[in-house]
């Protein structure tokens, strides 16, 4: 938290993309480029429906998360949310 995702962008995401995959990076909620939020909103219910309502919005079907960290915890939270996605 506090960091944004500019080194997967410009290291990992690149080869993906290359190799074929459609790779959407984003930063959470009030993190890295992204606009402030309150602080209500820091939590792991809120960041697994961001991160619903972010592969709804791009129409993805059965993404694989790739997540660092904190992220990975959000990848945990979304799974047992929302499984089988």
């Amino acid at each position: 938290p506090g960091y944004h995702s500019w080194m997967f962008e410009q290291t990992i995401a690149p080869r993906l993309a290359a190799a074929g995959y459609h790779v959407v990076s984003y930063d959470q909620r009030g993190q890295g480029r992204s606009t402030p939020a309150p602080l209500a909103d820091f939590n792991y219910d809120r960041s697994a429906r961001d991160l619903k309502e972010l592969i709804d919005a791009h129409g993805l079907v059965r993404p694989l998360l790739y997540a660092h960290s904190h992220g990975g915890a959000i990848a945990v939270e979304f799974e047992r949310r929302f499984p089988g996605i």
